[in-house]
């Protein structure tokens, strides 16, 4: 029958195998670009009547605030692909390097779009995620290092993994990198449980509710990036040296611009 019950359970079985890896990353970018953009043009044009003590209108907050939603959401997504890209790489030392190139890359036209030339008492409030998807991936390095070094399960073991987490998470919140331990964990989760989407979500989901709640619970909503990874389908896509090339250089060149644009709003 063509409304029947295992049409549409073949429908969602698509749906789940959706994106490759290459997908996935153009989400993650457009999501992450076009969070803030919005985020910071709202408060731009608005910035006058907030220092003020006022308040934007109606519309114009519900769109800042999805802005943040979507900015924030886009983090398990790339603490996911990161993990995939440590599982599947044969050079994960060449692979930290690239993640604290763009954290560095990215940081300073952040900044200026974030806080303006004129503000820098306040550069270095926070770090962008890349810091926190390298300490992530250092943790990941440093966990299977020790697990060459000392048996699996054993005692010595167990304590220093415990340590290596315990540092890596409070490294984030003295750097205040952004989503901070929350973010260390995130990639750790992921990596723990890599192969069991179940797993990973709940982990995921578990790291948000109970680390990071708030008075209007927008920090709650990120975890919903993580539904995208369902629709993974574990193919990589294109990945050639122009494509590399142009994701590098994505985020600076978007800072880069809406550090301009919001110096004339």
């Amino acid at each position: 029958m063509q409304n029947s019950p295992l049409r549409y359970f073949k429908w969602e079985v698509r749906m789940k195998k959706l994106f490759n890896s290459f997908q996935l990353k153009c989400i993650t970018i457009a999501m992450m670009i076009g969070g803030i953009y919005l985020q910071q043009i709202l408060y731009k044009l608005n910035e006058e009547v907030l220092a003020a003590g006022g308040t934007m209108p109606k519309m114009q907050s519900l769109l800042y605030h999805m802005g943040y939603v979507v900015y924030l959401a886009a983090f398990p997504v790339a603490a996911f692909l990161l993990v995939e890209a440590a599982k599947k790489t044969s050079d994960r030392k060449a692979l930290l390097k690239r993640l604290l190139v763009m954290g560095l890359l990215v940081e300073i036209p952040m900044d200026m779009a974030t806080f303006g030339l004129a503000e820098w008492k306040n550069w270095g409030l926070n770090q962008n995620y890349f810091f926190t998807l390298s300490i992530g991936l250092g943790v990941i390095m440093a966990v299977e290092a020790l697990a060459k070094k000392y048996a699996a399960g054993s005692m010595g073991n167990n304590l220093l993994t415990l340590l290596v987490y315990l540092l890596a998470a409070l490294i984030a919140v003295l750097g205040r990198t952004e989503q901070g331990s929350v973010g260390v964990l995130t990639v750790i989760c992921l990596f723990l449980f890599y192969g069991n989407k179940m797993f990973s979500l709940v982990s995921v989901a578990a790291l948000y509710i109970l680390f990071m709640g708030s008075a209007n619970g927008l920090e709650y909503l990120p975890v919903l990036g993580i539904l995208l990874v369902w629709m993974y389908n574990g193919e990589q896509g294109k990945a050639d040296k122009m494509t590399r090339l142009v994701f590098y250089a994505a985020f600076p060149v978007a800072y880069c611009v809406l550090g301009v644009i919001a110096r004339f709003l």
